[in-house]
C-alpha cells in the first residue's frame, strides 16, 4: 500500500494534478478551476516514479498479512492496510487442536502393523528371532511346523545374509518400531491431556504442525 506523510494514499487511476502550493496538494481527478499547478495524464508524472515519490513524501509499504481464518474472525481490510479481525475463543481453538492431534496420532500409529494377519507375521518373526538369539533356534517349533532357525532361513536367503544376522535384523526392527510408536503415543498423551488444555493463543496455532512433524520423523 502507499502512504503520503504517513497517511494512506491511493494512486489515481486517471489523470491528476499537483498544485504549486507549499504542500504540493494532489488532486486525483485533476486540478480544479482556479488552482495553479500541473496536470499529468494517467500513469505518468511524479506519482509514477521513485524520484517523484521521494519529492512528494510518498512511500510504498507492505500491507499487513490477512489474519489466518483458522484462528480469527476476519471482517474486512481497513484503509491503513490493517485488518478488522477478532481472535476466536481460545477454548474452542484448543478443542480443535486436540481433535487434530488425535487424528494425527491415529494416522501415525496406523503406519505400524495393524491387521491381525500382519501382526501375526511380525509376532512369528519376533518369536523365531528371539529363539535364534538365545540359542534355541533348532528346538523351538513354529506354527508351520518348522524350527525357528529354518523359519527365519527362508527369509534370510532373500536378503542373502546368515540366519543369525537376519534374527538380529528382526529384533532391531521390532525394537525400533515399538520405540517410535511409544514415542508417538507418549507425545499425544502429553499434548492432549497436559499441554493443549493450558496453552496460549500463540501456542495453539503451532501445536498441531509441531506434532505432525514429530510424527513424520518417526514414521518416515
Amino acid at each position: 500500500m502507499f502512504k503520503r506523510h504517513g497517511q494512506p494514499f491511493t494512486m489515481p487511476a486517471l489523470g491528476y494534478g499537483i498544485a504549486y502550493d507549499e504542500a504540493r496538494t494532489i488532486y486525483p481527478s485533476g486540478l480544479p478551476d482556479g488552482v495553479e499547478g500541473e496536470h499529468y495524464p494517467a500513469g505518468t508524472g511524479p506519482l509514477f516514479s521513485v524520484d517523484g515519490w521521494a519529492q512528494l513524501g510518498i512511500t510504498e509499504e507492505a500491507g499487513q498479512p490477512r489474519p489466518d481464518d483458522r484462528y480469527y474472525w476476519v471482517r474486512t481490510q481497513l484503509p491503513d492496510g490493517t485488518w478488522d479481525a477478532e481472535a476466536k475463543a481460545l477454548d474452542d481453538l484448543r478443542q480443535v487442536a486436540s481433535d487434530q492431534v488425535k487424528q494425527q496420532r491415529q494416522a501415525s500409529l496406523d503406519t505400524f502393523p495393524k491387521s491381525s494377519g500382519v501382526g501375526e507375521v511380525y509376532a512369528e518373526n519376533l518369536k523365531a528371532a528371539e529363539a535364534v538369539k538365545n540359542g534355541s533356534g533348532g528346538t523351538v517349533i513354529m506354527r508351520d511346523g518348522s524350527t525357528a532357525e529354518a523359519f527365519l532361513g527362508h527369509m534370510a536367503v532373500g536378503m542373502n545374509i546368515p540366519v543369525p544376522a537376519f534374527a538380529e535384523y528382526v529384533l532391531a526392527e521390532n525394537a525400533t518400531a515399538a520405540t517410535k510408536a511409544r514415542e508417538v503415543e507418549a507425545e499425544y498423551v502429553r499434548l492432549v491431556y497436559s499441554f493443549i488444555p493450558t496453552c496460549t493463543f500463540e501456542q495453539v496455532q503451532t501445536v498441531v504442525d509441531e506434532y505432525r512433524g514429530f510424527c513424520q520423523e518417526r514414521t518416515a
